[in-house]
């Protein structure tokens, strides 16, 4: 069933409508810009509610005009907000949740209402061993619970395939773009100068091959399994509330699509947060393959499961190799460097 969205940012945050979040009365209501700012150009506002007790809210504002990952990704739909409104996020599987409320549309400009769960996102810190586990049996379930299926091709949704995850964060499209649209602009252009001395000559071909036309790349991802994949699935989207009935929350689902599931695999584990962890990369692979079977109640076979691993690690490179080698450089971090 299509949820409603409303008309206006002023209905969406209207005395009513957050009476019916809270159940109970609402006087009064407060919005304020928040520092934060997403790294695509999204704008967030925290909204208060007043009156017998306080509830706090976030309110995200995107539009094509200024979000230049809805530009670079073709998003004209806001991914985000029609995963809620077609009820896709509904089915997602406990632990799982996305604490999004109620969304609007007014124009160009897209609203999503969220709980305020940032005492409950994950510090910016290297994550330790049973918080990755943890996410990572959250991840098994969600994509066993989608795989394969078919309705998530639909066009209502609007969701990334491998190419446009591939475009999307490519140099040929940091470079369509001036920078005070896409501040990342200059950090792709100068990460792929720098990744050139360090590649052998065979790699550095097939890179710059596959940036100019990823077709090949697409055509062998195509040979496997697809299911909802998260698309930005890092610390910094998610957050954990052990009090909470659906404790795994998944934040920013701008970027979702209908996929390869080690897309999500490789996005997370080579994410900094977690590739500095005490536990290896292939151990964390072998963990969430084992959640996957047990999800899926069937085994991949071996040389399957290994092509989806490498395929994933391609696409990954390929997303966030050239950001890897800018921060191999300029991170402030000395370890994040070495």
């Amino acid at each position: 069933m299509t949820k409603k969205l409303f008309s206006s940012l002023d209905e969406l945050i209207a005395l009513d409508t957050l009476q019916q979040y809270v159940s109970c009365p609402v006087t009064a209501v407060q919005k304020a810009p928040l520092d934060a700012r997403g790294v695509s150009g999204s704008q967030l506002y925290q909204v208060t509610a007043e009156g017998e007790s306080c509830h706090r809210f976030v309110l995200k504002r995107m539009s094509v005009d200024f979000d230049w990952l809805m530009q670079t990704s073709h998003d004209r739909r806001c991914r985000s907000v029609s995963l809620w409104q077609h009820g896709v996020l509904d089915q997602l599987p406990p632990p799982t949740d996305h604490a999004i409320l109620g969304c609007a549309r007014h124009g160009d400009d897209w609203f999503l209402l969220m709980r305020d769960v940032s005492p409950h996102l994950l510090p910016d810190v290297t994550c330790d061993v049973t918080t990755i586990k943890s996410f990572l049996s959250t991840l098994a379930v969600l994509h066993a619970t989608f795989w394969k299926d078919p309705g998530l091709a639909a066009p209502a949704l609007g969701l990334c395939d491998t190419r446009t995850m591939l475009e999307t964060l490519s140099v040929t499209s940091a470079r369509r773009l001036p920078s005070d649209v896409n501040p990342m602009r200059l950090k792709f252009i100068e990460g792929w100068n720098l990744l050139q001395p360090w590649l052998e000559p065979d790699v550095k071909r097939l890179l710059t091959d596959l940036q100019a036309d990823p077709t090949p790349l697409c055509d062998a991802v195509a040979n496997y399994p697809k299911t909802l994949v998260h698309g930005d699935f890092r610390p910094a989207n998610l957050a954990s509330d052990p009090a909470a009935i659906r404790p795994a929350i998944l934040l920013d689902w701008q970027m979702a699509g209908y996929a390869l599931p080690t897309t999500d695999l490789s996005w997370f584990l080579n994410s900094s947060n977690i590739a500095d962890a005490p536990l290896t990369a292939e151990a964390a692979a072998i963990y969430y393959h084992q959640r996957l079977t047990d999800q899926l109640g069937q085994e991949l076979a071996p040389v399957t499961w290994q092509a989806m691993r490498d395929l994933g690690e391609l696409v990954d490179i390929m997303r966030s190799g050239v950001l890897k080698a800018w921060l191999a450089v300029n991170s402030p971090s000395r370890e994040h460097r070495a």
